[in-house]
C-alpha cells in the first residue's frame, strides 16, 4: 500500500510529529477507557510512561514549524476554529478532559510567537516562571499551563536545523515509515477526528 507523500516537505519534521499524534491518540483512548470503565495501574503506568512524551513531541516540532515556515493568519483561524470545536465537544460530553484543551492554549501562546522567535531565551525563562510560580487554576483550569507550551516551543526553535537534519536510514526502508509521515501531515484531520470519536464514545459508554 502507497501513501502519497510531498516531495517539497521535510520528512523529519511529519515523521516525528506523525509519531507523537500517534502517542496522543493512544493517550486519549487510555483516558477514556479510564473514564468510562475506570482508571488501573497499568492504565496509568502507560499514560506516565509510553505516552508520555507525545504532547512535549508534538510542541518542539510546532516550535520548529513556527522557526522554519512561520504561521499564516489563515492556518491560525482554521486551528482556532477547531480548538474551539473540540473544547465544545469535549466539555459537554466528555468532562473528565483537560478543559481547555491544549490546541486552544497553543493558539493563544502562538499570538506571541513573532516575539518568541525573536527573543527565545527570554520566552523559556518567562514560560518557566510562569509554570513554576503562577500556574493558573481558577475557573476549574485543568489544562496545560501556557508556560509548558512555551518551554516546548522554544526547544523547537533550538532544535529545528537538527530535527531538519536527522537521518533514519533503517527505519525508511519499512512502509510503516511512510505510514507514519502520512499521519505527521495530517495533524488537524486527525486529531480533531480522534477526538470527537473519543469523546461521543465517553458520552454513550460511560455509565450514568
Amino acid at each position: 500500500m502507497r501513501f502519497p507523500l510531498e516531495v517539497n516537505r521535510n520528512p523529519n519534521i511529519d515523521l516525528i510529529r506523525g509519531f507523537a499524534i500517534i502517542l496522543m491518540v493512544l493517550d486519549h483512548a487510555l483516558l477514556a477507557i479510564a473514564t468510562i470503565f475506570g482508571s488501573n495501574e497499568y492504565i496509568y503506568l502507560l499514560r506516565v510512561t509510553l505516552t508520555r512524551f507525545s504532547m512535549p513531541l508534538f510542541m518542539i516540532v510546532s516550535g520548529s514549524v513556527l522557526y522554519l515556515y512561520g504561521i499564516k493568519i489563515k492556518r491560525w483561524l482554521t486551528v482556532f476554529c477547531l480548538a474551539l470545536l473540540i473544547n465544545v465537544f469535549t466539555i459537554t460530553l466528555w468532562e473528565d478532559f483537560n478543559s481547555p484543551e491544549i490546541l486552544l492554549v497553543w493558539t493563544f501562546v502562538v499570538v506571541f510567537i513573532k516575539y518568541i522567535l525573536k527573543y527565545p531565551l527570554i520566552f523559556l525563562i518567562i514560560g518557566f516562571i510562569q509554570n513554576q510560580y503562577f500556574p493558573i487554576h481558577n475557573f476549574d483550569y485543568s489544562g496545560y499551563q501556557p508556560g509548558e507550551i512555551v518551554i516546548f516551543l522554544v526547544i523547537g526553535i533550538f532544535a529545528s536545523t537538527y530535527i531538519t537534519n536527522l537521518s533514519f536510514p533503517i527505519l525508511s526502508k519499512f512502509m510503516i515509515y511512510n505510514l507514519i509521515i502520512f499521519i505527521g501531515r495530517k495533524p488537524l484531520t486527525i486529531y480533531f477526528t480522534h477526538l470527537l470519536l473519543l469523546s461521543a464514545t465517553v458520552y454513550y459508554l460511560t455509565p450514568l
